[in-house]
């Protein structure tokens, strides 16, 4: 099974079967749980959206899984359909941040609780769709957590293939730092700000949800030796059956019971379905390219566990700065917010623009004489 850009993920040399496929129940879960805590702390610890969450049932029984089965069942799909290049990987975000259709109605709606900040165009909300569905859950619930999790496993020992265009984000250098600072920011921002700049609070919240992170890394090193990757969140097909019976009920059950006042017409949920549609052809388009010799990981230019704290106690003195700053922290989240109402819509036109140039320029290469088709 090789994939775009000539990555090839860790197989069993038994089965040829992804890594994660073949690992032990409880080392997958393990696995699992991992992603599942990092999706936790990118998407809604540093949104502010799960001020203390850990201390709350609707936390744990909810909030989590879903975010959990979301990351692992989607990267799954895209191991196993081969779409895992970093185009790809952003429109299965998209299809990710779409059950904030279903489930929450904040794409029809607005935020429970409020009204859409600009009204409604076609039944959407369009600021909180354009910021949650083009930005936030294909970067922040999604690829930010699958980068985290390959930087934890890049260790020596493990020999890890990275996906496709992450060792580009990944290298040590200023991209690198300039990414993580970036987010650094978002987060410290609108967690600042949605606690209420309250920095107790804040900081509990992303200290606490950062040590579970902590724990369960620990917990997979210790029970793979080091010796995984971010492969090891491809689920078996029982366990993607079972993941997708339980989003099904989700969807399901939140969209009759949830909020069932916000429900739209039935032209809104066409034009919902019209927009899945979209994203699944674009994936469709985005094959992969020519099967190349597989790249190995060069450890010493990778960020490293150690770096991430760094930017974990970044997040955190900005935090303090802008609950003592409220101001500060109020000017900060205005601007990033209409900053992500512009880059949502930019990275979105960007990939399709890349899906459909890359589609077209190996359509004619295949086309040419003597090119051989496959």
């Amino acid at each position: 099974m090789e994939d775009q850009n000539g990555i090839r993920p860790p197989v069993d040399a038994r089965t040829d079967k992804p890594a994660g496929a073949t690992l032990p129940p409880a080392t997958a879960l393990l696995c699992v749980l991992l992603a599942g805590a990092l999706s936790m702390l990118c998407a809604e610890v540093l949104s502010g959206a799960s001020i203390l969450w850990f201390l709350s049932a609707w936390g744990w029984l909810v909030t989590f899984p879903l975010y959990m089965v979301h990351l692992v069942f989607l990267f799954s799909l895209a191991v196993l359909f081969r779409r895992t290049s970093l185009t790809s990987l952003y429109l299965w975000g998209v299809i990710f941040g779409m059950y904030e259709s279903w489930i929450t109605k904040v794409t029809w709606a607005g935020y429970i609780g409020s009204e859409p900040a600009f009204g409604t165009v076609l039944g959407f909300a369009p600021i909180e769709f354009l910021i949650i569905v083009l930005f936030w859950h294909p970067v922040m619930s999604f690829l930010l957590p699958l980068l985290l999790f390959e930087t934890l496993s890049s260790s020596p020992e493990a020999g890890a293939t990275l996906l496709p265009g992450h060792r580009w984000l990944l290298a040590q250098g200023r991209r690198s730092t300039a990414l993580f600072a970036g987010f650094a920011l978002i987060g410290a921002t609108f967690l600042a700000v949605n606690s209420g700049y309250n920095a107790i609070s804040a900081l509990a919240t992303l200290l606490v949800s950062a040590g579970i992170v902590a724990v369960l890394y620990h917990a997979v090193a210790k029970a793979t030796k080091d010796n995984f990757s971010v492969f090891s969140l491809s689920l078996t097909r029982k366990r993607l059956i079972l993941a997708l019976s339980y989003l099904a009920a989700l969807y399901i059950g939140a969209f009759f019971f949830l909020v069932p006042d916000r429900i739209p017409p039935l032209p809104t949920i066409a034009l919902t379905f019209l927009i899945y549609t979209v994203v699944v052809f674009l994936i469709w388009l985005d094959r992969p390219g020519p099967v190349e010799k597989e790249v190995p990981v060069n450890q010493e230019v990778l960020v490293q566990v150690h770096h991430l704290w760094r930017f974990l106690l970044l997040i955190a003195v900005l935090i303090v700065l802008f609950s003592f700053v409220p101001s500060l922290g109020g000017a900060a989240g205005t601007v990033i917010y209409l900053l992500l109402v512009i880059l949502g819509p930019v990275l979105a036109v960007t990939v399709a623009g890349l899906v459909l140039f890359r589609f077209v320029k190996n359509r004619k290469s295949r086309d040419l004489p003597g090119a051989e088709r496959t």
